[in-house]
């Protein structure tokens, strides 16, 4: 089921910048060779409304490269359970890819005691520490 959702959900796009908008958090792609992406709507399309509430927002594919992005207010601990959640249900899905996770907030500083946060660590436990940005909006950053 998980499958075809993906697959009805996706968007290709080959736009040098790809802009990911909710409420006032901002996450620019940028392609700068115009290679194909493809952009995944989780939250409202892969999981319906009333599914689950906690799953992030967007999923981009690259070639290389999968990068799951919550656009936040200011609760980083959600925004860290919302994309743990949508990679260990998602990432089967996608064989071969390196996994990126993106919080981009909309004020507040990265927390100094991260690692406090059981989210981060069961996070840290699926991808590389260099893998996970946790950001002000707007955040912006090359994706191949």
């Amino acid at each position: 089921m998980i499958k075809e959702q993906l697959e009805h959900c996706e968007e290709f796009t080959t736009v040098s910048i790809i802009v990911l908008k909710e409420k006032k958090s901002i996450y620019r792609g940028l392609n700068r060779n115009n290679e194909n992406v493809s952009k995944y709507k989780i939250d409202g399309c892969v999981y319906q409304s009333s599914s689950t509430s906690v799953r992030c927002d967007y999923l981009l594919e690259t070639k290389e490269n999968l990068y799951f992005i919550e656009l936040k207010g200011t609760d980083v601990q959600k925004g860290l359970k919302q994309v743990l959640f949508s990679i260990r249900n998602l990432k089967q899905y996608f064989e071969n890819k390196n996994i990126n996770a993106r919080i981009i907030t909309t004020r507040g500083a990265k927390p100094n005691r991260l690692n406090t946060y059981n989210e981060y660590r069961e996070l840290l436990k699926l991808i590389n520490p260099s893998s996970i940005v946790l950001s002000n909006t707007p955040f912006e950053e090359n994706i191949n």
